[in-house]
């Protein structure tokens, strides 16, 4: 299936407290909710989806950032 989902929210990035951590962004609960009743199935392992984003922390792109969504 190549249909895609948008979703549009605003949310501050974070890192992890670990040396080097890795960063996230925590979705609203609304949309991570709805993520995970309708897209369970297409998990790869440990709640993990393939996720492409546009655009991060007001710095915009028009190339696709391959990323993933933990569910």
């Amino acid at each position: 299936m190549n249909a895609k989902i948008k979703y549009e929210f605003t949310a501050k990035m974070w890192q992890h407290s670990a040396p080097s951590g890795w960063h996230f962004v925590s979705l609203p609960a609304k949309i991570s909710t709805e993520i995970r009743e309708n897209l369970k199935w297409q998990e790869e392992g440990w709640g993990r989806l393939k996720a492409d984003i546009r655009k991060i922390e007001k710095i915009a792109t028009d190339k696709d950032i391959k990323t993933i969504v933990w569910i």
